[in-house]
């Protein structure tokens, strides 16, 4: 196989049909798709078994762990595929996606990337845009500028894969999981490539989805960046990392309306930031 697909799901067997039929529609067909079910008690192995004479697909059911990180790594340990992508159970792709993938490609890069469009149960909204990893320190950029990786759009080399550890199994990381595996994956090997193309579609609005924008999300940011502020290979960017702490605290805070005051993480993440953490830091002090 050139591609592996891992979706993690749980619970989301009707999601999982549009995002199962996304992956019929490719252009592009050398590929496996593999199911990681961690508990579902819904209908999701039938909708399973509807596909199994159009797709390359495994089906492998957990008991609920209660996070998509421990399928995830159940899924990397099956892959076959020279290349593994990764795409979440109620995101979906473009028919051309693993044909652009696959034409980008080359020696110089090991993890491609791209832009999606945000869809909720009613309308297409704006597309997220990605931005370019600086490769001369891509963990130190993933730190300093935020995470631009969209899971559901990132197709990593797979021999890479398995030299990592995989997603962090620590729960206080659900819902950054992923953001903590690109950091990692920058200061172990990662040479980053974006696409300038959007080549899927990332849904949001749902009750069930588990990156909650509240207190907990701020001390599952806060013991992300916690190890990262006590490196001594990093100690002189620790000013610019802090600054970015304060952004997402500020920036949760603020779009949450949280019962507690945005504006001091905001107002530090502006003085101590990178230059890019300083422009959004700024532009939402503007707004108040």
């Amino acid at each position: 196989m050139f591609f592996s697909i891992v979706i993690p799901t749980y619970n989301r067997a009707d999601r999982l049909l549009r995002c199962l039929n996304s992956l019929v529609g490719q252009t592009f067909k050398d590929f496996e798709v593999i199911v990681c079910d961690d508990g579902s008690t819904d209908h999701t192995k039938a909708i399973i078994t509807q596909f199994a004479n159009n797709l390359n697909i495994k089906y492998i059911y957990n008991d609920n762990w209660g996070g998509p990180a421990k399928p995830r790594n159940i899924g990397l340990k099956e892959v076959s595929g020279e290349w593994t992508c990764f795409l979440d159970s109620d995101d979906w792709w473009k028919a051309s996606k693993l044909e652009e993938v696959k034409k980008q490609i080359s020696k110089d890069y090991n993890i491609y990337y791209h832009s999606l469009q945000i869809v909720t149960s009613q309308k297409e909204l704006d597309i997220i845009k990605c931005r370019r990893v600086n490769n001369k320190n891509p963990k130190l950029d993933l730190l300093i500028n935020l995470n631009t990786l969209l899971t559901s759009s990132v197709c990593i080399e797979s021999e890479l894969l398995k030299r990592s550890q995989g997603f962090s199994l620590d729960k206080d990381f659900i819902g950054l999981e992923d953001y903590k595996f690109w950091i990692d994956l920058g200061g172990s090997g990662g040479v980053f490539k974006r696409i300038n193309m959007c080549l899927g579609y990332y849904f949001v609005g749902d009750s069930d989805s588990i990156t909650f924008e509240d207190e907990r999300q701020i001390r599952r940011f806060e013991q992300l960046y916690d190890p990262y502020l006590n490196d001594p290979a990093l100690i002189k960017s620790r000013e610019r990392i802090i600054g970015s702490l304060n952004f997402h605290i500020g920036r949760i805070i603020q779009d949450a309306n949280l019962n507690k005051s945005y504006k001091q993480y905001l107002f530090k993440a502006f003085l101590m930031g990178g230059v890019r953490v300083k422009l959004m830091a700024l532009k939402r002090l503007i707004k108040l």
